[in-house]
């Protein structure tokens, strides 16, 4: 008899697990798992909780509508910190370990150039939301981006330096990454078009630089009219309270990763007078940006900036392209190319033949502790 007990108890034990394993399997059959890394810690945590209030306005949009055909979206998150050998570990751990198919990710642009060869190999769909550096253009067919190339707002930050601004001489400050490496190239190139405009002073500074008076020394020794900040909001706030520490009265033109809490709270009305180009309005009477932004204060209780409106776009296009092909990644891919003239929070976009978007540029500038149109 006491054999017999000792079996029944095996075979529910047994029973219990398969249909544990069942219940698991189906539920897990029920999801539609999205890999998200971006900078959740560090020096560029604010852009990360900017990208993470947009995922989860678009995440709940879709959810409580039942989901994608019955099935719900899950996001899995990982903190990449702005460094590219996380992002690279962080990328693998969500193909490998989550078994996700694709990523939004990345505000480094030297993290989504580390992780694209492996993405490309696997068939990883990986939409960038923050990324600006060219070279992305050609990362790989796998790779696309609902942030604008650096190369188109060079062009029109360079005008309005020398047309509006009536300035000709300028120094450069730039973080050494990928963007900014590249953003100084093209800002030199361009700005210097005219032979009479020329950028007598560059420096550059890293990541993790929390000290930049030796940098400051550097690019102002020559009196230039202007000093160009090609960096983060974060890193924007500390070189400008430093400058202001030391006394320099040079006039500041920023990048438009300038846009952030980060640069007010550094550096609170210092950085008034600051400009810089953007590719995102947030006062767009577009009924889709309208739409987003009102959702957006109400849940936050601040406006939103491009950051969280591109990382938006990104989860409703892959819906709208899971939609059409279930979780075929081929389909998909495919499908994203198609894209044109979509009415999204960040604007009007298309992806381009290489997954890029091209969206209008505007000029904007700090004033008293707001980020307003020029």
């Amino acid at each position: 008899m006491r054999k017999l007990w000792i079996i029944i108890v095996v075979v529910s034990i047994v029973i219990v697990g398969i249909v544990l394993i069942a219940t698991q399997t189906e539920k897990e059959s029920n999801e539609i798992k999205i890999g998200v890394i971006g900078p959740l810690t560090g020096i560029r945590a604010m852009g990360g909780t900017y990208m993470r209030n947009g995922l989860e306005i678009a995440l709940e949009e879709i959810n409580s509508k039942g989901g994608i055909k019955g099935e719900q979206i899950k996001l899995i998150y990982e903190d990449d910190k702005y460094e590219p050998s996380i992002a690279v570990s962080g990328f693998r751990k969500l193909v490998d370990v989550d078994g996700v198919k694709m990523v939004i990710g990345f505000q480094n642009s030297s993290c989504l150039l580390a992780v694209a060869p492996i993405a490309e190999q696997q068939r990883i769909i990986v939409i960038g939301y923050g990324t600006q550096a060219s070279k992305i253009s050609d990362a790989g067919d796998y790779i696309f981006r609902t942030q604008i190339s650096s190369l188109d707002e060079i062009p029109v930050i360079s005008e309005f330096i020398k047309n509006k601004l009536n300035i000709s001489e300028i120094s450069v400050l730039y973080l050494n990454t990928d963007y900014g490496v590249e953003y100084k190239d093209a800002l030199k190139s361009t700005f210097e078009a005219s032979l009479q405009d020329k950028i007598i002073a560059i420096d550059l500074f890293e990541v993790e630089t929390t000290d930049y008076k030796t940098q400051l020394g550097k690019v102002t020794q020559q009196n230039p009219q202007a000093i160009f900040i090609i960096g983060s909001s974060k890193h924007v706030g500390m070189i400008v309270k430093q400058a202001k520490e030391l006394g320099i009265k040079t006039s500041f033109i920023a990048s438009s990763p300038v846009e952030g809490e980060d640069v007010l709270t550094i550096a609170g009305t210092l950085v008034d007078g600051i400009i810089y180009p953007y590719p995102y309005d947030v006062e767009s009477e577009d009924k889709e940006q309208e739409a987003f932004r009102k959702k957006y204060k109400e849940r936050y209780g601040m406006l939103p900036e491009m950051l969280a409106a591109n990382a938006y776009d990104a989860l409703k296009i892959l819906a709208d392209g899971i939609g059409k092909c279930g979780q075929n990644i081929g389909c998909i891919k495919d499908f994203l190319y198609t894209v044109k003239d979509y009415h999204g929070a960040s604007g009007l976009l298309s992806f381009d033949s290489k997954g890029d978007v091209h969206k209008p540029i505007i000029i904007k500038k700090i004033e008293d502790g707001k980020f307003i149109r020029y």
